[in-house]
């Protein structure tokens, strides 16, 4: 990956591309088979590797990542021992992330030949081009990370950090601690993206993530979760909210994927920062969150009694670039 690369921070002697997004890793493998049946078409576990140090952390999974899995597995059924079957130009891919132990179900647009069609016309916001639309949707996302729900902080929706910061300490497909606007303020991250986050509010902000892993029961000496971020009103955006994230230590450019997902299902849950920057409406299963480089649409489905997440959702694209080998 070209890490560790602390004075540069650009990964020229490796294929990362210098920030927390484009120094990742996925590792696919069939699934294991027990009397020739199996319940998944692949598992696959996720890797962060430090721009700055090279530590490689196991610790969450990565939304952006799990599409790029879902379209290798499409790709190579054979190999993956699938069925190769699809439906109405679908194949239905069903994924085991090693990391959390939870399951994600793909849906996958297919070409004639069977696998990933690829070229459409479903933009992300952030990034350039068009590709055909991948519907990823994440079951029993709660206590990903901490197995205590998802809200680990003994169900609590809001817990006061060091600072007299009010945060919300979610753990829906990744763990994050949610800081209302008003703080963000306060310590010096807004939710517009084109504002610069100064040295002390990174400083700040690194303190208020670590006592928030603390609180979850999670390693604060991990650097890729929990992740922080800054939750608001997105009616100013033209969405139902807005939020800002760190990654790594840096602000992120637009909005990890199960950062994202995270935000969309605390919106639906009474008593967190998030709920309380809709103005406590209650909300649909589809949330739109604006970020610096967009706005992105999220689903997030309680059980019929309210009392659990079903599921959240999200649509990607994703594209082979290259095969062959990596020398280091």
């Amino acid at each position: 990956m070209g890490a560790p690369d602390d004075e540069y921070r650009r990964q020229l002697d490796g294929i990362g591309g210098g920030t927390s997004s484009t120094s990742k890793a996925v590792i696919i493998a069939p699934p294991t088979r027990d009397g020739g049946t199996h319940e998944y078409d692949a598992t696959y576990s996720f890797a962060q590797i430090s721009v700055t140090t090279g530590a490689v952390e196991w610790g969450g999974n990565c939304g952006n990542l799990t599409a790029a899995a879902a379209a290798f597995v499409t790709d190579e059924y054979e190999y993956m021992g699938g069925n190769g079957v699809v439906k109405g130009g679908t194949r239905r891919v069903r994924l085991l992330n090693k990391n959390t132990g939870k399951t994600v179900l793909a849906h996958v647009p297919c070409a004639p030949d069977g696998r990933y069609a690829v070229r459409g016309d479903f933009a992300n916001p952030g990034v350039p081009g068009t590709g055909a639309p991948i519907r990823l949707e994440f079951l029993q996302p709660s206590g990903a990370l901490t197995s205590a729900g998802c809200l680990p902080a003994a169900g609590a929706p809001v817990t006061e950090l060091p600072g007299k910061v009010r945060a919300s300490l979610v753990d829906v497909t990744t763990a994050v601690v949610l800081l209302s606007e008003a703080d963000g303020k306060r310590i010096g991250m807004e939710l517009d993206g084109g504002t610069p986050v100064g040295k002390e509010a990174l400083v700040t902000l690194e303190h208020v993530r670590r006592a928030g892993a603390e609180a979850m029961g999670l390693d604060p000496a991990i650097d890729s979760v929990p992740k922080v971020g800054v939750v608001g009103s997105g009616v100013r955006f033209a969405a139902t909210l807005a939020a800002r994230f760190l990654s790594m230590g840096q602000p992120h450019a637009s909005l990890p994927l199960t950062c994202a997902m995270a935000v969309g299902a605390a919106a639906r849950l009474p008593g967190t920062v998030a709920y309380e920057a809709t103005g406590g409406r209650t909300l649909l299963d589809d949330i739109s969150i604006a970020h610096p480089a967009g706005v992105l649409e999220v689903s997030a489905t309680l059980e019929p009694a309210q009392a659990e997440l079903a599921s959240v959702g999200v649509t990607r694209t994703a594209r082979r670039l290259f095969a062959g080998t990596v020398y280091y």
